[in-house]
């Protein structure tokens, strides 16, 4: 588990908040050259395609079909709620403020370390 300070080196982020019964929110946070290398991943491109705006709104993408995950197979099936769009806005550090509701997840892959950001 990370904490606020350790996400310097993990400066691009999204997320997405949940609103409902039990609000949350579900993110990523990761280096430029794991960014590039899932949006490519994600959009069947290669990286010659890919600048650096594209390769965020396709993490901002990711994101969302991870938050559809957690709706349809974490949420109980009564509940109602309401998801936002992607937010590319806001630092990993910022959304892991309140340690007591915030969790950060170093994970790894064949493209790379990234974090996964939870939290309420």
């Amino acid at each position: 588990m990370l904490g606020p300070a350790d996400m310097d080196l993990f400066p691009h982020v999204a997320h997405v908040r949940i609103d409902g019964e039990r609000p949350m929110f579900i993110g990523m946070a990761c280096n430029l050259q794991t960014m590039r290398a899932m949006a490519c991943a994600f959009l069947k491109i290669g990286p010659e395609r890919c600048d650096d705006a594209l390769a965020l709104d396709g993490l901002g993408e990711i994101v969302n079909v991870l938050m559809g995950y957690v709706v349809r197979n974490v949420l109980p099936d009564d509940v109602q709620y309401r998801a936002f769009p992607p937010d590319l806005s806001i630092a990993a550090a910022e959304l892991l403020a309140d340690r007591d509701r915030s969790l950060a997840l170093l994970m790894n892959s064949q493209l790379g370390p990234f974090v996964l950001l939870v939290g309420d």
